[in-house]
């Protein structure tokens, strides 16, 4: 079994529909009600959780970008053990379009991560294996 989860802060200076239509742009969250919306301190945290269904979406705009090389090299390099994950930069998702970001410093505005967890390792490389395939 795998699980996916989608996260996002939405910070005081953000409109909290913005960022939702960002995630909204690169993957289908409408499988999966929001699951959990934390406020800290003056942050929002947007959290979808569902299973691999939810980045079909990512999958066809990861394809449609040629990007399928990148993408399996950070599922790689973010890899422990049966859990992996990815971030991406809000505002390129919010016009739709995918840039992958190396660290949390990386966006002004805080990225979008995308974390998997699978019950073995096996499912994980399925999973990368099935969202990187040309």
């Amino acid at each position: 079994m795998a699980k996916i989860i989608i996260s996002a802060d939405v910070y005081p200076t953000e409109d909290e529909k913005k960022v939702l239509r960002a995630i909204q742009n690169l993957f289908n969250i409408q499988l999966a009600p929001i699951k959990n919306r934390i406020k800290k301190n003056s942050t929002i945290q947007l959290i979808f959780e569902g299973d691999e269904s939810l980045l079909n979406k990512f999958k066809v705009k990861i394809r449609q970008k040629g990007s399928q090389e990148i993408l399996k090299l950070l599922l790689e390099r973010n890899k422990v053990l049966n859990t992996t994950y990815i971030l991406l930069n809000k505002q390129a998702a919010f016009v739709g379009q995918i840039s992958f970001c190396e660290n949390y410093d990386e966006s002004p505005l805080g990225s979008i991560k995308i974390k998997s967890e699978c019950d073995n390792e096996d499912k994980l490389e399925t999973i990368i294996a099935w969202l990187t395939a040309f």
